[in-house]
């Protein structure tokens, strides 16, 4: 290496370690990021299913967004019949969130679900209920319809796809 290359390095040596603290300080760490996006209800939904929605990511991949029991009743069904968080076999082409009505540690946001299978054809309208754990909220259940089962069961995840026993 030459004389004149090692001076260019050395001359531009503050430079690059300025640019590189400054992008280290400015980032966020993905688990600030992480808990900013689930730090009210609205975010969560809207994280969750913006991943959810585009196909990046499966619901066992979003294991974060879901509570815990939750988590692990779904993990133990087999196979669905529709996407536990749609109540769809169709693609989700846009979805919009309503306003969160919060009481203590539990969320019910209000989501309308524009599904197709070509294009954006019938609106599905869902209510998801999160619980608040710690700092963050996470999604409890999602209700299909206020209208109940026939069995007289809410319409809801929780008791449409608990295990078979």
């Amino acid at each position: 290496m030459s004389t004149f290359t090692k001076i260019g390095l050395l001359a531009l040596l503050p430079f690059l370690c300025i640019s590189t603290t400054q992008s280290a300080i400015a980032a966020p760490t993905a688990q600030a990021t992480l808990t900013q996006a689930r730090s009210t209800p609205r975010s969560t939904v809207d994280q969750f299913y913006k991943a959810y929605v585009s196909r990046d990511q499966l619901w066992r991949d979003l294991k974060q967004f879901i509570d815990p029991a939750t988590y692990a009743q779904l993990s133990r069904v087999k196979i669905f019949d529709v996407e536990p968080f749609t109540d769809s076999q169709a693609r989700v082409w846009s979805y919009t969130i309503g306003k969160p009505q919060i009481k203590g540690n539990e969320a019910r946001v209000p989501l309308r679900l524009m599904v197709g299978l070509r294009r954006a054809e019938a609106p599905r309208n869902l209510t998801i209920v999160l619980r608040k754990n710690g700092d963050l909220w996470q999604i409890r259940n999602v209700i299909y319809s206020t209208k109940p089962l026939p069995s007289g069961e809410p319409f809801d995840l929780l008791h449409l796809w608990k295990p078979k026993t």
